[in-house]
């Protein structure tokens, strides 16, 4: 399975800013939509999608540590980390899944970007706390699963980014993104499974670092001599071709990767991504197909499924799970079957 937990907010407003101030009134609206996603039912939410499919193996992305600490750091590298913990999605996660009678260990664990602003009180305007976001990429799996050599790491291509216009009032930022690998044995064979995110696709130099990104991971996979299992977010569309989208898919189609959603559902488009930024849009209607599972190897597709845009499965406020749906995937791997 394949899984964005979403981290509540779009960032791009913050990303965007102008100068300080105005990263730091974004700063304020993301805080505040992501406490209105309700993080916690939201992760119940996707443990029951968990549940119900039981995958021995899941790649999440967007796995969201918020932490808030005292309002001190609006000068570029000043102020006290911020440590206090308010929603760390991979927590609530698992002991959502243990609540639920399965047991799920972490694998492999990625960090990405961890950065912090202040953000201020919406009704005093005065700053009210620092928020810190760490954005990780994680591989879970059945406590049963064997595994080895897990190893996890960021791409060298990343996006800097500078805000504020005065050079005494700038911050100044990169995004790496992220991935994770490990061996897994299953019933006797040993494949490779790798989880991923890559950068967006715009505006255009952030489409060019993400096919880097997708490259960087082709050249990793190109001598490896077990199959492999390849899944993630890669925000490059399997159901149109460039320009409408970037290189990645193809790219990685390219260097042999077969599409379990293509094998399983030909001609079906599988729709990922495309649920509002607060989450509450009556109809799950996605638009794109950016979320894949690739094997390569001897490895067949027998079926593949999305979850996460069935409208009775929404929280009490009505909103969705993630801004992405899911995919799940039955593979056979020569003559050991696993989803």
């Amino acid at each position: 399975m394949t899984r964005n937990l979403y981290l509540g907010a779009s960032l791009d407003g913050v990303i965007g800013s102008r100068s300080l101030h105005e990263a730091i009134l974004n700063a304020t609206m993301v805080w505040m939509t992501v406490q209105a996603s309700d993080v916690p039912a939201r992760m119940a939410l996707i443990a029951d999608e968990i549940a119900a499919a039981r995958p021995d193996l899941v790649g999440l992305q967007e796995v969201s540590l918020w932490r808030t600490g005292p309002a001190d750091s609006p000068a570029p590298g000043g102020g006290t980390p911020a440590t206090t913990v308010v929603y760390d999605f991979l927590g609530l996660l698992l002991d959502a899944l243990a609540e639920r009678g399965e047991q799920y260990v972490v694998v492999t664990t990625s960090t990405n970007i961890d950065a912090e602003l202040p953000v201020l009180n919406p009704e005093t305007g005065a700053p009210a706390a620092d928020v810190r976001l760490t954005d990780r990429d994680v591989i879970i799996a059945r406590r049963e699963v064997k595994t080895r050599n897990a190893m996890s790491g960021n791409f060298f291509p990343r996006i800097p980014l500078t805000i504020g216009a005065a050079p005494e009032a700038q911050i100044q930022l990169v995004i790496p993104r992220g991935w994770n690998s490990v061996e897994v044995k299953f019933r006797g064979e040993w494949f490779r499974f790798v989880n991923t995110h890559l950068e967006v696709e715009s505006p255009e130099i952030f489409g060019q670092v993400q096919t880097a990104q997708a490259d960087e991971l082709r050249r990793m996979l190109a001598d490896e001599s077990l199959p492999v299992i390849l899944l993630g977010d890669i925000n490059s569309d399997g159901e149109v071709l460039p320009p409408l989208t970037t290189l990645s898919y193809a790219l990685l189609r390219g260097a042999g990767f077969a599409d379990a959603w293509v094998d399983a559902n030909p001609g079906q488009p599988g729709f990922t991504s495309g649920h509002d930024e607060d989450l509450r849009n009556p109809v799950s209607d996605p638009t794109r197909r950016i979320d894949v599972i690739f094997h390569r190897g001897p490895i067949t597709a027998l079926d593949a499924s999305v979850v996460g845009g069935d409208p009775a499965h929404r929280t009490a406020a009505g909103v969705w799970p993630s801004d992405h749906l899911g995919v799940i995937a039955t593979l056979r791997l020569g003559n050991a079957r696993f989803e």
